[in-house]
């Protein structure tokens, strides 16, 4: 799925010292672009949890966005795999 790629792009982005303010939220939009267009509810639910996290922590872009996250699980009935910490 290229929202998982779009997602990795915009971790690099994000990541000191690189940080990319621009770059990280293109490929943000467009992993969410992606994502909401896919198919698969394993990989869907997979990647909702860190897509939801990256625009939490940038709450002035698109503050819809981790709402409308959590419209798509409901509607397919689908539950994210838990973020899981190192």
């Amino acid at each position: 799925m290229a929202a998982r790629l779009c997602l990795t792009a915009a971790r690099f982005h994000s990541s000191p010292p690189r940080s990319d303010f621009r770059g990280t939220r293109a490929c943000l939009d467009r992993a969410f672009q992606e994502w909401g267009e896919g198919e698969d509810d394993h990989v869907i639910g997979a990647l909702a949890p860190a897509l939801r996290t990256m625009y939490e922590h940038d709450p002035d872009h698109r503050p819809d966005v981790p709402d409308a996250i959590g419209r798509r699980l409901l509607r397919r009935r689908i539950h994210p795999v838990p973020v899981q910490r190192h």
